[in-house]
């Protein structure tokens, strides 16, 4: 990946400004060029081969501090945008972490959750987490149903 690796830190650079800068976006992208392990990134081509697409699967926690694999930084091109990227990159960030053994998947998302319900992710509980300049943001926190379940109902908590 060290080829696309300065377009995906620009991209977490122009995307999530308050929580990248340029050192801290390049390395992020070093920190998940992992096929084997957590963490990871997932790079979506268009057809001319050309990078339209990111997520990456970290391990992380929810919001009650229990262990989960995030998905997070998903971002695709404008350009690349309500062409069934996103939903391609959430899905097979799913199936990435399922392959490595986890059981329990998440995702804090600011304005999102509608996205991810649509994929039948269950929007969980709100959650505050810190961002880099200090300040709180408000997130919510959303679950993907394990494998065995079926139940795709919100469940949110206000």
């Amino acid at each position: 990946m060290p080829d696309v690796a300065p377009l995906l830190s620009h991209w977490l650079q122009r995307e999530w400004p308050h929580a990248y800068g340029k050192e801290r976006a390049d390395s992020v992208v070093e920190s998940i060029q992992n096929y084997d392990r957590m963490p990871l990134c997932l790079v979506a081509y268009n057809t001319g081969l050309v990078p339209c697409g990111m997520t990456a699967v970290v391990e992380g926690t929810t919001p009650t501090g229990d262990p989960v694999a995030l998905v997070v930084t998903l971002y695709v091109e404008p350009a690349f945008r309500r062409s069934g990227i996103g939903v391609a990159l959430c899905r097979r960030a799913v199936a990435e972490a399922r392959r490595l053994g986890w059981h329990r998947i998440g995702a804090y998302t600011v304005d999102k959750e509608e996205f991810f319900q649509r994929l039948g992710w269950q929007v969980v509980m709100p959650a505050i987490i810190p961002s880099n300049p200090p300040a709180r943001r408000h997130v919510w926190y959303v679950e993907h149903p394990e494998e065995n379940d079926h139940a795709h109902s919100l469940q949110a908590c206000a």
